[in-house]
């Protein structure tokens, strides 16, 4: 038997149109506008333009313009379950599942009780299982 491979959906999202306020706590607003160590400095209105961006690539289908941007968006907020989960999605859409596993594993620790993660990486997961098993049976 031979387990036929599934997407993962829709799983990134396209932010519609959203007021700036409404989005801060979706996003990350404890370290919005703060200087990370290693990253760039943005204000709130650019951070939100830059998750709006990637999560726009993303529906699109332009998944490699998406993980930059969201590569972006981490530099700036290297904590937000949302954005590696987001990320996740992407490195699906494009076989790289190693990273998709790994970003799900990350969206998981910051925020385990969040069902979307949790949904998440038990599909890539899955998915893993699933595709070593077709790799080493046909």
């Amino acid at each position: 038997m031979k387990f036929e491979r599934s997407s993962p959906g829709q799983a990134c999202l396209a932010l519609q149109t959203v007021s700036l306020d409404s989005a801060i706590p979706l996003f990350g607003a404890k370290t919005i506008g703060q200087r990370s160590p290693d990253g760039p400095v943005l204000s709130k209105a650019e951070f939100v333009e830059k998750v709006r961006q990637s999560n726009q690539a993303c529906h699109d289908g332009d998944f490699h313009t998406a993980i930059v941007l969201y590569n972006e968006a981490l530099a700036v907020d290297p904590q937000n379950c949302i954005l590696y989960s987001n990320r996740s999605a992407a490195y699906m859409k494009i076989q790289q599942y190693d990273k998709a596993l790994d970003d799900a594993i990350k969206a998981r620790l910051l925020n385990p009780k969040w069902p979307k993660v949790e949904i998440l990486f038990t599909f890539i997961e899955s998915f893993v299982l699933i595709s070593s098993f077709n790799a080493a049976f046909y």
